[in-house]
């Protein structure tokens, strides 16, 4: 048990010589750690900070609400010139859908204008 107490104790004053003997790898060193801490800290700081903004930016949309559109809302299969040739929704069709969902409170109906131009 002995020869641990005097095997720290030894290589507890060989790290201490070090320290005094290398001073400025012993502050770069430092300096190293400490802007690596701060760096992480701020990176997980701004991720937290844009996670909870998202997640109310997406509470502030009500759950029953309904949003009617031309087009999907994420991603598809269909080749865009067919999504371009998609009719429009009409307010009849809105009407009808929220007639027979008795559970949307809210609604809302997109119409999507077209035009492109070419040059020649």
């Amino acid at each position: 048990m002995f020869i641990y107490i005097q095997l720290f104790k030894e290589s507890f004053n060989f790290a201490i010589k070090a320290l005094r003997d290398n001073k400025l790898r012993t502050f770069l060193s430092l300096l190293g750690v400490t802007v690596g801490i701060f760096s992480i800290i701020s990176v997980l700081s701004a991720v937290d900070s844009l996670n909870r903004n998202i997640q109310e930016n997406l509470s502030g949309l009500d759950k029953n609400a309904m949003y009617i559109s031309k087009f999907s809302f994420g991603p598809t299969d269909v080749p865009r010139w067919q999504r371009l040739n998609f009719p429009q929704v009409t307010y009849s069709e809105y009407e009808f859908i929220r007639k027979e969902v008795p559970n949307v409170w809210n609604g809302s109906l997109y119409h999507f204008w077209c035009r492109i131009f070419h040059k020649i």
